[in-house]
């Protein structure tokens, strides 16, 4: 599926791509491929002293991993997050985020 994704798909065979891959994505991107930008992006967040009060927008948020790191994150900080797949915007809740 990540080849599909890369190959520049029309806007929607992305979305269909991304239905169709939404149950398996987290475990093919991280235990497939080794996808660390998620903990390396809140990691830096956190390092660099995210405020409590900070608001964070997640455009194309995927499943969610983002939200779920940042919520434990020390300061958890209010996270909107925005994705056009349908299939993933029943994550949101899941994760404590808005769209």
């Amino acid at each position: 599926m990540i080849k599909r994704t890369y190959e520049d798909p029309s806007t929607d065979e992305f979305r269909e791509v991304s239905a169709a891959w939404a149950n398996d994505y987290d475990r093919d991107l991280i235990n497939g491929h080794g996808y660390k930008a998620i903990e390396d992006a809140v990691d830096g967040f956190v390092k660099r002293g995210l405020a409590r009060d900070a608001h964070i927008l997640d455009a194309g948020r995927g499943t969610g991993m983002v939200g779920l790191r940042l919520r434990e994150a020390p300061s958890s900080p209010t996270l909107t997050a925005a994705f056009s797949a349908p299939r993933c915007a029943g994550n949101v809740s899941i994760t404590g985020c808005s769209s």
